[in-house]
């Protein structure tokens, strides 16, 4: 009899990429007020403006204005790099997880706890091709809690085209298929063919970690990490 193993069939398609772009806002420090007359230089205390916590231009020694980097904004617990306060199987619709009990509707990330951020790039090491870029709803002013985590779990989900899959070298393409049938396993109601997620090396969530400033003045970037 014949052991040669068998290939596993599954099914393909292809997606399309979007980016998204917001406006830019620019703030000016504000200019100290004039001195009383008949005080001296020694006299007056110099005035210090506080360090915003969003661009602002400056000068350089040629005269041309240039923007100094932010501070990097805090990701909400939920999906805070190490300290992901959740167990979640990307596989897993995650509206059904605890975390959105009390916190869905909460700022997915913020400056000084006070400034939401509106725009995010999520990037995998193992998903070049595939960067998902994230902005606030219509109706909203901010990302999201539910809003990443959803858009994180649809993107994930989506059909991979045979020859894309067939374009990876060997090794690579052994790992997809192990991955694929690893998760019909686990989840055999989501045979729909390898997905994006049979890319990545593992399928539980260990959070987003902001890694610096996006293409647009008001969106950042941030890793996605899995085990």
């Amino acid at each position: 009899m014949d052991h040669t193993p068998l290939t596993p069939r599954v099914r393909f398609s292809s997606d399309d990429l979007q980016d998204e772009e917001e406006d830019n806002h620019v703030a000016t420090p504000s200019t100290p007020s004039p001195s009383r007359s008949g005080s001296t230089v020694s006299d007056v205390d110099p005035l210090t403006p506080p360090s915003p916590s969003f661009p602002v231009l400056t000068e350089s020694k040629d005269s041309s204005p240039i923007s100094e980097p932010p501070a990097y904004p805090k990701l909400h617990p939920v999906l805070c790099g190490l300290h992901a306060a959740v167990t979640w199987d990307i596989a897993e619709d995650p509206r059904g997880l605890p975390a959105f009990a009390t916190d869905a509707q909460d700022p997915a990330a913020s400056h000084n706890s006070c400034y939401p951020i509106p725009q995010l790039a999520v990037m995998a090491e193992a998903l070049p091709d595939w960067p998902l870029h994230l902005a606030a709803q219509s109706d909203g002013q901010y990302l999201t809690v539910m809003q990443v985590m959803w858009e994180v779990h649809q993107h994930l989900l989506k059909r991979v085209s045979r020859e894309h899959v067939l374009s990876q070298p060997r090794e690579r393409q052994q790992e997809i298929y192990k991955a694929y049938k690893l998760r019909l396993k686990c989840w055999p109601q989501t045979d729909e063919g390898i997905i994006r997620l049979d890319y990545l090396p593992g399928r539980t969530f260990q959070g987003l970690c902001v890694t610096g400033p996006g293409e647009g003045p008001t969106q950042w970037e941030a890793r996605l990490d899995v085990s």
